[in-house]
C-alpha cells in the first residue's frame, strides 16, 4: 500500500476510490472496469485503485485472505 500512497500520480487529499471487478471478470480489459476508471479519470477529483482478483475468481472456492 505504501507504494500506492507514494506514487506521483496519487494525491493524499482526494477522496479514494477501490473497484473490484465483478465474478470472472478480468481487472485490465473487462469494459465495466474501463467503464467506471476512464469516469473517475474525466472527474479528475478521485484517487482510483482497481483490484484485480481475476486469478482467485476463477477458482471454484476462492479463498479470501
Amino acid at each position: 500500500m505504501s507504494k500506492i500512497v507514494e506514487n506521483p500520480k496519487f494525491i493524499k487529499e482526494r477522496p479514494t476510490v477501490v473497484y473490484v471487478h465483478g465474478w470472472h471478470e478480468d481487472g485490465e480489459t473487462e469494459k465495466s472496469v474501463i467503464a467506471v476508471r476512464s469516469a473517475y479519470r474525466q472527474r479528475n477529483d478521485h484517487n482510483i485503485i482497481a483490484v484485480d482478483w481475476n486469478y482467485y475468481s476463477k477458482m471454484s472456492f476462492p479463498i479470501p485472505y
